[in-house]
């Protein structure tokens, strides 16, 4: 499954799972960027090509459940997703935890994870193993 902003450029639009097809809305790009006055510090976006808006948490929530969007980037707290590398044994993948809430990007839990067009979330972030819905995998293009 791939991260999906079906067929909008508008900003609120919801960020889904959808199989992969690498059409332009399931691109997207890192953008770091330093911390004003602090550039020791750094910081990354998930920006999708096709509308250059960055993935977003809603009125910078911290509560677990509330979906991805996408939205104009602004620096803020909200659209920074620092990310681990998860142990490179099988299965492997990224994890992004996002900055202000410290909770992780999510896909859809079990049973309904392989459903195409399910909303992507911030939930607690979870370590074990067998958690595929907190795990990305990049592909370049």
């Amino acid at each position: 499954m791939c991260l999906d902003v079906p067929g909008s450029v508008n900003a609120n639009a919801p960020v889904n799972q959808h199989a992969c097809h690498y059409g332009p809305n399931q691109l997207f790009y890192f953008h770091n960027f330093s911390h004003p006055g602090r550039p020791e510090i750094q910081h990354y976006t998930l920006v999708h090509q096709n509308s250059g808006m960055c993935l977003d948490i809603p009125n910078a929530s911290t509560t677990a459940g509330v979906k991805v969007q996408q939205y104009p980037c602004n620096l803020g707290l909200n659209q920074d997703w620092d990310q681990s590398i998860y142990p490179p044994q099988p299965p492997g993948g990224i994890k992004f935890l996002q900055k202000r809430s410290s909770l992780c990007l999510s896909a859809p839990a079990p049973p309904s994870s392989t459903a195409n067009s399910l909303p992507v979330e911030q939930n607690g972030c979870q370590n074990a193993n067998n958690n595929l819905h907190q795990r990305w995998f990049i592909r370049w293009k």
